[in-house]
């Protein structure tokens, strides 16, 4: 069970819920920017190393996979221009098309 479907249950959830909400967008109150300052910054400022190594760590991998599948998909795609080009039928008027299918000329 979710924890929101249990706070539900208390007097004025709802009421508090939209207050503080109201608070946090208010621009006189400046609740999201307070919250900011005093949380999430001094958070993100003691692990800005281990983030970065992580988004470069991230970059190659990316760039790594990309070129895999890169590889993989156009390995692919030339196998299927062979198979395609092996399974070509010997249709057609023209006597080069027919020695080329029959293998004389």
């Amino acid at each position: 069970m979710c924890i929101f479907s249990s706070l539900s249950r208390f007097p004025f959830y709802y009421e508090l819920k939209i207050a503080f909400v109201a608070w946090l967008l208010s621009p006189y109150t400046k609740g999201s920017s307070l919250l900011y300052r005093k949380f999430v910054h001094p958070t993100l400022s003691s692990k800005e190393k281990e983030i970065d190594d992580c988004l470069v760590q991230a970059k190659d991998r990316s760039y790594d996979a990309l070129v895999h599948f890169g590889k993989r998909g156009l390995n692919v795609a030339a196998t299927a221009a062979v198979m395609a080009a092996s399974k070509v039928p010997c249709r057609g008027d023209l006597t080069a098309m027919a020695a080329a299918c029959t293998g004389t000329g």
